[in-house]
């Protein structure tokens, strides 16, 4: 179940997570249903007709389908929003968001490489290789 992360009062586990994100249209804590236990976060960019999704699990819910749970329903709020096309970006070595990514219907466009600025500084990261997914909704 995704729920509006401005609703939500306490997310202090989550707080570095979304601290690292740029600015999304939408973004939500991930609850699991008939609980008040946030267990990740995900977000959906609109850009245009397209949209950039992202997501993530704190390490213990890994590998129980809530990923895919999560993953689909950015997919079906894009759609109701009629949005054409999303993105998804992933470290190369995340096998588990690549294997989410790609059971629900996004394929690999290409292979990059991100450097990440360091906020209020000029330092960079060592950066990371990373995939590019898409898929058209």
């Amino acid at each position: 179940i995704l729920y509006n992360s401005r609703n939500i009062q306490d997310r202090e586990m989550l707080v570095s997570w979304v601290r690292s994100l740029g600015p999304a249209d939408h973004e939500y804590i991930v609850q699991i249903d008939g609980t008040d236990e946030s267990i990740g976060e995900c977000s959906l960019t609109k850009q245009g007709e397209s949209a950039e999704i992202g997501f993530m699990l704190l390490p213990k819910y890994w590998h129980q389908g809530y990923g895919t749970e999560v993953v689909n329903s950015l997919i079906d709020q894009a759609r109701a929003m009629k949005i054409k096309e999303l993105t998804a970006t992933t470290d190369e070595r995340n096998r588990t968001a690549i294997h989410v990514l790609e059971k629900c219907g996004f394929q690999k466009q290409k292979n990059g490489w991100m450097v990440m600025l360091q906020e209020n500084d000029s330092k960079m990261d060592e950066g990371q290789s990373i995939i590019l997914f898409r898929k058209e909704i």
